[in-house]
């Protein structure tokens, strides 16, 4: 066509290593650093929460609640409550893309091929997570909205049982692969990696018991939520409500309950310090 400018032949070369550029350049700006910390925060009220009802559940004995107003949407149904959810939503929309980010410009250069894939399919798995996390967390606010002002949200069911099952068999699953993931960071201490050099040795203890807390926590749902399925039960939509149901309805004393509540908790004080100590 005349009057076209035919493109250079590094032209489209030049463009992709320019946004790579720019996208270094953000992923270790002191804004980035600051808007990923508020979506650990985020993180760290989400376990929090959980470990609160938990505890609240060890203590007071509501157990096996399965309607739709549970533990997580009556306390979505208060002020505080909602506001709680909604700011842990937007921070875990956040961590989506702090860790869409570290799976395209890895933070550490020089890494072996392994490494770095290995680091790809972790931030991949975690954005997953993150985003999951942050609709379910969005969807109990609007719950315990309508709670407050009289009205019972209606929900629809797009899926069908064999759906829901598959869907849960996979999250099951991947609970598994985070679940042992964790624990391993733990006990190697690899979280380290994620932190500036030269932390408090508290901040060691604490990293230790929450990582390995929070696999052995959620390894534990991961395996019911597949037992679920293979048992034949119908099970409940994935959620934060099925992860407190879990949690609730696993073989376990108050004793043992409380002390995954601790876990749990540990992490998500964890998640603060980490927010502080990130290595940028």
């Amino acid at each position: 066509m005349a009057g076209a400018t035919p493109t250079a032949p590094g032209q489209t070369g030049r463009l992709r290593s320019a946004a790579g550029q720019a996208g270094r350049q953000v992923h270790r700006s002191a804004t980035f650093h600051r808007f990923v910390a508020v979506g650990l925060c985020a993180y760290g009220v989400v376990h929090l929460t959980i470990a609160w009802i938990a505890v609240r559940v060890a203590w007071m004995g509501y157990r096996g609640s399965d309607t739709q107003t549970g533990a997580l949407t009556d306390l979505a149904s208060t002020g505080f409550g909602e506001f709680s959810l909604w700011f842990a939503a937007v921070g875990l929309f956040a961590l989506v893309v702090w860790q869409v980010f570290e799976a395209i410009w890895r933070r550490q250069t020089g890494e072996r091929p392994w490494r770095a894939w290995a680091g790809r399919a972790g931030s991949i798995i975690s954005a997953g997570s993150y985003l999951y996390l942050g609709v379910s967390a969005v969807g109990v606010a609007l719950d315990g909205r309508a709670l407050r002002y009289g009205r019972v949200r209606e929900h629809r069911d797009l899926l069908t049982p064999a759906m829901v099952a598959a869907l849960v068999t996979v999250i099951g699953v991947v609970l598994l692969v985070i679940a042992g993931r964790a624990v391993w960071r733990g006990w190697t201490r690899g979280f380290l990696e994620d932190l500036r050099p030269g932390v408090g040795r508290w901040v060691v203890v604490l990293g230790v018991a929450g990582y390995i807390g929070k696999g052995l926590a959620f390894g534990l749902i991961g395996f019911l939520m597949i037992v679920t399925v293979v048992q034949g039960h119908r099970p409940h939509h994935p959620g934060l409500d099925a992860v407190l149901r879990l949690i609730d309805l696993s073989p376990a004393s108050e004793a043992l309950l409380a002390l995954k509540a601790a876990a749990i908790g540990a992490f998500g004080v964890y998640c603060f310090v980490w927010a502080v100590e990130r290595r940028r």
